[in-house]
């Protein structure tokens, strides 16, 4: 039950959810949830696919802020594919794939911005579609 509760903490869960049916709790503490499930082994790397799709701005807000406290604060390695760019600038580094699985740019969200010329870092997603070839 420690392992559970700090996990919980770490996630700021409110601890009477581990009494709590799934089913009846908010999408963005089924998120949290989800994640909890997987530091319960407390592995240094983890991979999250599109954590914050279906969260509202507030709650995909929250999650990145404990994402960047988790990774920062427990030493752990986190992989998130999203494209979501509200909380970018929170991410130590991002990597842009184009089109066949190409590379574009890996470094840190204000690098991204100069290395594409671009002051909005959704502008980056039309150059990394249209020129691949030339950020590779």
């Amino acid at each position: 039950m420690a392992a559970i509760d700090q996990v919980m903490g770490m996630l700021d869960l409110e601890p009477e959810l581990k009494y709590t049916d799934v089913r009846k709790i908010s999408g963005g503490q089924r998120k949290r949830v989800s994640i909890a499930t997987e530091l319960i082994s407390d592995p240094p790397l983890l991979f999250l696919d599109e954590p914050t799709a279906g969260l509202d701005p507030e709650m995909e807000s929250n999650l990145i802020h404990q994402l960047h406290k988790l990774a920062h604060q427990e030493n752990k390695t986190i992989i998130v594919v999203t494209n979501t760019v509200k909380n970018i600038d929170l991410f130590d580094k991002l990597l842009f794939i184009g089109p066949g699985g190409r590379a574009c740019y890996f470094g840190s969200p204000m690098g991204a911005l100069a290395a594409f010329g671009v002051t909005d870092i959704t502008d980056v997603y039309p150059l990394v579609r249209e020129r691949t070839a030339y950020y590779a």
